[in-house]
């Protein structure tokens, strides 16, 4: 059997993930093998200061720029999400984040796509605008920690369809890229794991 929701590129042919048939321990073996042809290649996984190192980057760049208040640039807001959530020393910016990505994840929920700039009603303002690998990562591996901290399905369930889509796009990935992808679909495999005790 083949775990049938990654194509060459999940951003152009969109999965429906809408009532999916269970097909029992077969596909949770697809699905493990679909995971590990990646994890178990290459360089290993990067660690949580990594990430956090590689978002403060991102973040000089961006918390400099002026930003209109009518929009939600997600690059910025995905770096805030993670700073706070990593940093763990202020709770009420914390849940303040979480209500933002909570945004995030039902946006991408419906499209499942993201895009570099919504309007305050989370529309994107350039409908084309949803290749940027970087903002698949940085919220795969928000959904990482969103669930560990949380302990909500929602998050494990965004997370399997972003992976989904990063797997299908990993030739378009460099070194380190491909690292945060390793980071997030092993921990991914691991909550699985712990949910289905498989």
């Amino acid at each position: 059997m083949e775990y049938r929701y990654i194509t060459d590129n999940n951003l152009e042919n969109r999965q429906s993930y809408q009532y999916s048939e269970f097909q029992g321990e077969r596909f949770l073996a697809a699905y493990k093998e679909s995971r590990n042809a990646l994890v178990l290649k290459g360089a290993p996984v990067i660690q949580k200061k990594e990430i956090a190192d590689y978002c403060a980057n991102i973040a000089e760049n961006y918390y400099q720029k002026p930003v209109k208040q009518e929009y939600v640039v997600l690059r910025y807001e995905l770096c805030a999400f993670l700073h706070a959530i990593l940093n763990e020393n202020n709770k009420n910016a914390e849940e303040q984040e979480f209500a933002m990505f909570d945004k995030i994840v039902k946006t991408f929920e419906v499209r499942k796509r993201l895009y570099h700039c919504y309007n305050g009603g989370f529309r994107p303002l350039d409908e084309s605008d949803f290749y940027d690998c970087g903002l698949y990562l940085l919220f795969a591996c928000g959904l990482v920690f969103a669930y560990k901290e949380k302990r909500n399905l929602k998050y494990l369930n965004a997370l399997l369809k972003a992976n989904d889509a990063l797997i299908s796009l990993a030739g378009r990935l460099n070194d380190f890229e491909l690292a945060m992808l390793r980071y997030a679909l092993s921990e991914e495999t691991r909550m699985v794991q712990a949910f289905y005790r498989i």
